[in-house]
C-alpha cells in the first residue's frame, strides 16, 4: 500500500481510507477502481478520490470544501482509538485503567502525546465494544439450585444458612474437618507425644475417629465399648467426644457410613487455585466466567474428584469391610480396628 494510503477498521467492521489527513468512506467498488468519498459528505464536502482495487494508488481526486480542514494526526488518533477499543473487548481490566495505561505509554513520545484521544471522546466507544462481548447481566439467573447433599466444614453460621436456603438438604460434614478438632483435643489434653510414639494410644484415638464409618445407630455402642476402661486424659477425650460429636444432629452430620466422597479438600484446593489465578478478591462475573472457561478441562476433572489407584483401592476396601459388617461376618471392634488401620492419618493438626 502506498505510504500515504491507509485502511483503518471502523466501528461497523468496515474500513475507512485515510489519505493526506482526511478520512474517506467507501462509496462503491467498480470493475477497475474504488470510489471513496469524504467522511464529511453529510456536512457538504464533495471531496473524493478514486483508487485502484488494491488501494495502493490514487487514480483521480475531487477537491474538498474550504471548511474541510485536514488533520495530519488523524491516522494516529484512529489507530489509538482502535487499540483502546480492542483492549476493552479483550481484557478484563477496567476501562479507565486501560485508558490510563495507553495514555501513559503515549506520553513517552512528545510529538504525538498531545494528539492522544481524550477519555471523554473514547469512553462510550470503549464501553460499547466491551458490551458486545460481555452483555448485561440478566435481572435473575433463572437457575433453581436444589442440591440433595452439601459437604462442608462444621461452621455454625454456614449450616443454618444452607438449611434455610435449601429446605430438606442433607448436610454432610467433611471427615477431614471432623478429625482435626478431635486431634487438636488430643494435643490440648497433653497426649500428643503419646499419640505419636505409643501405638496403643494412636490405635485407640483412630478407632474413635472411625466410628464415623459405622451406621449412626451403632455409634453410641461403639463409643461406649472403646471408652469402657478409659481413665485420665483418655476418659476426658471420650467425654469431649460424647458432648461435642454425639448429639443427634452432630452425629448424623459427621457420619460417613456408605459415603464415597468424605471430604471437601479437593474443592478447597481448587478454590485456592482459582483465587490465585484471579489475582484479586472480587473478580467480576465475566472475569470469573473466563477463568472457568480457561480452566474447563481441569475443572471437570476436579469436580468429579481425581481418583488415583491408591484412593480407588482404599474406597473399594472400605466398601467391602462395610458390607462384611452389615452382613455380620465382621463384628464391631474388628471392623473399627481394620478401618482405623486403612484410613490415612490426618496431619498438621
Amino acid at each position: 500500500m502506498a505510504e500515504n494510503l491507509h485502511l483503518v477498521l471502523n466501528e461497523r467492521g468496515n474500513y475507512n481510507l485515510v489519505h493526506e489527513g482526511r478520512v474517506y468512506n467507501l462509496k462503491r467498488t467498480n470493475m477497475q477502481d474504488k470510489l471513496w468519498v469524504c467522511r464529511r459528505v453529510k456536512k457538504g464536502c464533495r471531496g473524493s478520490i478514486h483508487t485502484n482495487l488494491d488501494v495502493d494508488a490514487v487514480l483521480d481526486c475531487n477537491p474538498h470544501a474550504d471548511d474541510c480542514i485536514r488533520d495530519n494526526d488523524i491516522l494516529y488518533k484512529m489507530e489509538k482509538k482502535n487499540a483502546l477499543k480492542r483492549r476493552a473487548a479483550e481484557e478484563m481490566k477496567t476501562v479507565p485503567q486501560i485508558y490510563h495505561e495507553e495514555a501513559s505509554s503515549a506520553s513517552a513520545d512528545l510529538e504525538t502525546a498531545g494528539q492522544f484521544p481524550t477519555y471523554k471522546s473514547v469512553k462510550t466507544a470503549m464501553y460499547r465494544k466491551r458490551a458486545q462481548k460481555f452483555p448485561r447481566l440478566p435481572p435473575t439467573r433463572q437457575v433453581v439450585l436444589q442440591p440433595q447433599t452439601v459437604i462442608c466444614d462444621f461452621e455454625t453460621a454456614l449450616i443454618p444458612a444452607l438449611q434455610g436456603t435449601f429446605p430438606g438438604v442433607h448436610i454432610q460434614g467433611c471427615y477431614f474437618h471432623f478429625c482435626k478438632p478431635v486431634l487438636r483435643k488430643v494435643t490440648d489434653l497433653g497426649m500428643r507425644t503419646s499419640y505419636i510414639h505409643e501405638a496403643a494410644m494412636k490405635k485407640k484415638v483412630k478407632m474413635l475417629l472411625t466410628t464415623a464409618f459405622l451406621p449412626p445407630h451403632d455409634v453410641p455402642v461403639a463409643v461406649e465399648l472403646l471408652g469402657r476402661d478409659a481413665t485420665g486424659s483418655i476418659a476426658a477425650l471420650f467425654n469431649y467426644f460424647r458432648v461435642e460429636w454425639m448429639p443427634p444432629d452432630r452425629l448424623l452430620m459427621c457420619n460417613v457410613y456408605n459415603v464415597n466422597i468424605r471430604t471437601n479438600n479437593d474443592l478447597e484446593g481448587w478454590h485456592f487455585k482459582m483465587n490465585r489465578l484471579a489475582g484479586k478478591r472480587h473478580p467480576g462475573f465475566y472475569e470469573l466466567l473466563q477463568l472457568l472457561i480457561d480452566e474447563q478441562g481441569s475443572t471437570e476433572t476436579l469436580i468429579q474428584q481425581i481418583k488415583n489407584k491408591k484412593y480407588e483401592e482404599l474406597q473399594q476396601r472400605i466398601t467391602a469391610l462395610t458390607a462384611e459388617y452389615d452382613d455380620g461376618t465382621r463384628t464391631l471392634e474388628p471392623f473399627l480396628k481394620v478401618v482405623a488401620y486403612r484410613v490415612p492419618e490426618e496431619e498438621n493438626y
